[in-house]
């Protein structure tokens, strides 16, 4: 099965099938959960100073499944500057928890200079992107993400500079029973900027999975993994939590 994520500004975007018997926050398969970069906000690199943006990219499997990772140019960029992305292997790819195997992926890319980049009047900023496919037996994931790039007297280049975003599951904390309520905090929003909540559990089903406080149904006892992730909606910051609880 192939689905392709659109990440505008690093916003997720799921276009399969996503009906009660594949609920998009429930992991059962390959699923693509964020991507970070670092700096949030690059400048455009100089004849004398290259700026390297750094991607940070994860998706959970089963426990015992791989995850391929390939370049990805998608047919329909248009009025934007693409980017070739180098790979590297992550310092901890594969991290298992008690129902799913958290991946994670590292790659890089030159922001390219100034005058080969076209800066919006209107919004003062030059929009990059960059494709990544992931595979894991046959099911296939792409996706899109991009970076906005500011010139360099834009005060938005110290947003999340030195101290980045932050998010965190606050409950459950160890162990739950039936209906259990999903509580999420949030650290250091820069700039005023909203922060986009999305839940992921192993089993069961979330009632709002983009609500900080929401609750979650259903859920198999025994122990399950949950997740919760945050992002910035205009600067694409993210950051991820993860905890296994035991469900009686």
């Amino acid at each position: 099965m192939i689905k392709r994520l659109l990440v505008i500004s690093l916003i997720l975007v799921n276009f399969s099938c996503n009906d009660e018997d594949d609920r998009f926050e429930t992991l059962t398969k390959l699923r693509t959960i964020g991507v970070s970069s670092t700096p949030v906000f690059p400048k455009a690199s100089t004849l004398e100073l290259e700026q390297v943006v750094t991607l940070d990219f994860y998706a959970t499997v089963p426990l015992g499944s791989d995850v391929n990772v390939d370049p990805y140019t998608d047919p329909s960029w248009s009025g934007v500057t693409p980017v070739t992305l180098t790979f590297a292997d992550a310092a901890e790819p594969y991290k298992d928890y008690a129902k799913l195997r958290r991946f994670a992926g590292k790659a890089t890319f030159t922001v390219p200079k100034k005058e080969e980049l076209f800066f919006n009047p209107k919004t003062g900023y030059a929009k990059i992107v960059y494709g990544i496919k992931l595979t894991s037996g046959e099911e296939v994931e792409k996706v899109i993400g991009s970076i906005l790039v500011y010139k360099d007297d834009a005060g938005e280049l110290a947003n999340y500079k030195d101290t980045p975003l932050s998010v965190s599951i606050t409950t459950p904390e160890k162990a739950a029973t039936g209906d259990t309520d999903l509580t999420a905090a949030t650290g250091n929003v820069a700039g005023g900027e909203g922060i986009k909540i999305g839940w992921f559990v192993s089993t069961g089903k979330v009632v709002n999975r983009r609500a900080k406080t929401t609750t979650w149904k259903d859920a198999e006892k025994g122990q399950q993994t949950i997740i919760v992730t945050g992002r910035g909606v205009k600067s694409g910051a993210f950051s991820m939590d993860i905890r296994d609880v035991t469900i009686n």
